[in-house]
C-alpha cells in the first residue's frame, strides 16, 4: 500500500463520496430542470458530476437555456436536492470507518464540497452523526471558481494550516480529482462505476478504489 507518512491532512468531498447523495441530486435536478421546462439527460448528469453548484447552474444556462439569476437558482437547486436527500440520509460504504480511523491516526480532517453551503453540510453531518469529526468545512461558494479549478482545495489547505503536498484528497468525480491534482495534492478516486473508475485514472488519480472500505489499509 502507498506510503502516506508525509501527509498531515485528509480532505473529503461530500456528495457521492461520504454521503450517498448522487441519486438525490439526480432526482432533485430532474425536478428542478423540469420546473424550468428542461429535460434531464444521462449526458448532462455525467458532465456536471463533481462540478461546483454555481458552475453547474452556468452550464445549465449555457447548454440548456436555463433562465434566471444564478444565486437564486443555486438556492432553488439545493432545496430540491435536500428535499430528496433528507427523506433518508445515508453514508457511503466505509465512510464512517475511514473518517474515524484517519482522525484516530492524528490526521486533520476537512470537507471541501461544491454542492452545499457550510451550514447545510453541518446539518447533513449532524443527521449522520459526523458533525464533530471535521475541523474545517469549505464550500465552493467561498471561492471564485469551483471544481475542476483547485481553489476550494487550496483554501482548505490554508484553513488547515498545512501545505497542499501534505494533503490526501478523496473524490468520487473526475472534476474533483482534476481539482485536487491542480492543487498539488495526492488524489484518491473512489467510485463503484467501472466507467468512472477508468475516467478517474485518466484524469490523474494517484489511487483508484471501488469504495472507502478499500482505503482503510492506508491508515493502518
Amino acid at each position: 500500500m502507498i506510503d502516506i507518512s508525509t501527509k498531515k491532512a485528509v480532505i473529503f468531498d461530500l456528495d457521492g463520496l461520504l454521503i450517498d447523495s448522487e441519486p438525490s441530486w439526480d432526482r432533485g435536478d430532474k425536478k428542478f430542470l423540469e420546473k424550468h421546462g428542461i429535460g434531464y439527460t444521462k449526458e448532462l448528469r455525467t458532465t456536471i458530476l463533481g462540478m461546483g453548484l454555481a458552475d453547474g447552474i452556468e452550464l445549465f444556462k449555457r447548454e440548456c437555456g436555463l433562465q434566471g439569476v444564478t444565486k437564486e437558482l443555486m438556492v432553488e437547486r439545493r432545496s430540491f436536492f435536500l428535499a430528496e436527500f433528507l427523506k433518508d440520509p445515508r453514508l457511503m460504504d466505509g465512510a464512517k470507518d475511514v473518517v474515524e480511523t484517519a482522525k484516530r491516526r492524528g490526521f486533520a480532517l476537512a470537507i471541501a464540497t461544491g454542492g452545499n453551503t457550510v451550514e447545510k453540510v453541518y446539518e447533513i453531518l449532524r443527521r449522520l452523526g459526523l458533525d464533530n469529526s471535521f475541523s474545517v468545512v469549505i464550500s465552493s461558494d467561498e471561492v471564485e471558481k469551483g471544481k475542476p479549478a483547485p481553489d476550494v482545495f487550496l483554501l482548505t489547505a490554508k484553513r488547515l494550516e498545512v501545505l497542499p503536498a501534505e494533503c490526501i484528497v478523496f473524490e468520487d468525480a473526475p472534476n474533483g480529482v482534476i481539482a485536487a491534482k491542480a492543487a498539488g495534492m495526492f488524489a484518491v478516486g473512489v467510485n463503484r462505476e467501472e466507467s468512472l473508475k477508468q475516467r478517474l485514472k485518466e484524469v490523474g488519480a494517484d489511487l483508484v478504489l471501488s469504495d472507502l472500505t478499500q482505503a482503510l489499509p492506508l491508515f493502518s
